[in-house]
């Protein structure tokens, strides 16, 4: 795997959340220092989702890219569906 400069990249996790036509109801972005512990949210919201909605939920799927570089999960309830992704840009184009 290739070491980054910290100081050049950036790791985000994109939160996008769509109602069941797929129009676009909310999105966020937050920052992480590294993409592990990107994968590591992702995950964490994936379990408390399974604990919290096991009845609601319909479907999850979730994949993890060639040297993690990226991250995508999806969490499909009865009215809305959210989508994870875990992502590394560099630190000029999220300027």
């Amino acid at each position: 795997m290739v070491d980054l400069n910290k100081e050049e990249y950036v790791c985000l996790m994109t939160i996008q959340t769509q109602n069941k036509e797929g129009h676009n109801l909310d999105y966020n972005v937050i920052p992480f220092k590294s993409m592990n512990d990107v994968k590591h949210a992702i995950l964490n919201v994936i379990t408390n989702n399974i604990k919290n909605n096991k009845d609601d939920i319909a479907n999850i799927s979730y994949d993890v890219g060639s040297c993690c570089s990226d991250i995508y999960a999806r969490i499909e309830c009865n009215n809305i569906v959210k989508i994870y992704t875990g992502i590394r840009r560099n630190i000029q184009e999220v300027k």
